[in-house]
């Protein structure tokens, strides 16, 4: 009976996370706000902070990471404009959350993570949840992964000083690429970057704070 009750409070939390939260900051793609729905964030999380997982806060996972604000996650995933014939890289995929986002609604991510401990975590958990489309690697986030590149689409969970041209040139001719630029110690702006071959251009998209990529 716990079990069921937990269940219907984290699904009630979810639906009001998707309504509250991420719909009226314009995030609109059915497919991506039914990935919100559907997966479990909660276990994504640990120990006390799993009561805080639907909230509108940055959610720790360690000392170092924490999961985006789902309003701001939503909207850096929807600037993408990701279809299921796309393959993303995930850096800091952290425990595994965004990546579960993702795998929704592409064809397959590429998740990157310097953290043996997360790297763990995440692989445990997607295979939880019975995510397939997902390949996790451990790596230096910033190298990304050049053996799967070119990429449709690179996401990046934690801020930059700039924009990182290593990882812009593994994105396919028109890839974009998101990211959360440091502007000073207490503001941040998410940027999205695009790849021409010759070069890139990036426009600014929102204010948002994040904790600087480690």
């Amino acid at each position: 009976m716990l079990i069921n009750i937990l269940m219907e409070y984290s699904e009630i939390a979810r639906t009001n996370m998707v309504k509250n939260q991420i719909m009226p900051n314009k995030v609109s793609d059915p497919l991506l706000l039914s990935a919100f729905f559907d997966i479990p964030k909660h276990e994504f999380v640990e120990g006390d902070w799993r009561s805080f997982a639907y909230s509108d806060a940055r959610v720790p996972i360690n000392e170092n990471r924490k999961i985006l604000a789902p309003d701001v996650l939503a909207r850096m995933i929807s600037v993408l404009e990701l279809t299921s014939e796309k393959i993303a890289l995930d850096i800091a995929c952290g425990s595994g959350y965004t990546s579960s986002i993702l795998s929704k609604i592409c064809k397959h991510v590429i998740a990157i993570e310097n953290n043996s401990e997360l790297v763990e975590k995440a692989a445990n958990n997607l295979q939880k949840l019975g995510i397939k489309n997902v390949e996790i690697k451990k790596s230096e986030l910033l190298k990304g992964d050049h053996k799967n590149a070119p990429y449709d689409a690179i996401l990046i969970s934690g801020a930059l000083a700039s924009a990182p041209e290593n990882l812009i040139s593994q994105l396919k001719i028109g890839g974009k690429l998101v990211y959360i630029k440091t502007l000073s110690r207490h503001l941040c702006k998410v940027m999205l970057a695009q790849n021409w071959g010759h070069g890139f251009d990036e426009v600014e998209l929102f204010d948002t704070f994040c904790e600087p990529l480690v």
